[in-house]
């Protein structure tokens, strides 16, 4: 949320809630899940042979499923749970769909959530911390070690470098990389 403006829905997210509308009993919602499920189907059945096809093909196969998805999304008279992830994809269709036009971005947030996996973890083990100022370390501690970790560096010396910045006045250490 708060490193880039650019942002990437993940999309095996939004294909769990797509595939539980197929679940519900009215008709309108399973045919409508049905449909979007049947556009994501092509989307990544053409996603996964994006090397083999030359790239304006891929950009104008991608483009014309994400039109229609969107399309799909701007019927009227759905029932509510449709309506529901219909204004989600108006509303963020671009960043659901950011990961066809740029080969950086993953389809899914597996990254992000494998970051978080050993802080869940621990606050299962733990149990977590039940005062305001408990969560407050828990959370500053679990960013420096998890910074540390991805840019390779020692969060034992950043804490040991941090502390003596603390008691001798001395300029604290940053957790930006370092060049």
């Amino acid at each position: 949320k708060y490193a880039n403006k650019l942002q990437q829905f993940c999309l095996a997210h939004l294909i769990r809630d797509i595939k539980f509308l197929t679940t519900l009993p009215g008709k309108n919602d399973k045919d409508f899940g049905e449909a979007l499920l049947l556009q994501f189907r092509n989307l990544f059945r053409f996603w996964h042979q994006r090397d083999k096809i030359p790239k304006n093909q891929f950009s104008r196969r991608m483009l014309r499923i994400k039109k229609r998805v969107l399309a799909l999304a701007e019927q009227n008279n759905l029932p509510a749970k449709s309506a529901t992830l219909a204004r989600r994809l108006r509303k963020h269709g671009a960043a659901i769909f950011r990961f066809l036009f740029d080969p950086a971005v993953p389809p899914t947030n597996n990254g992000g959530e494998q970051s978080l996996r050993q802080l869940v973890i621990d606050r299962r083990i733990t149990q977590g911390s039940r005062s305001v100022r408990g969560r407050q370390w828990n959370g500053r501690i679990w960013t420096v070690l998890d910074t540390c970790r991805k840019q390779g560096r020692s969060a034992w010396h950043f804490l040991q470098t941090a502390l003596s910045a603390y008691y001798f006045q001395s300029p604290t250490p940053s957790l930006l990389p370092q060049a």
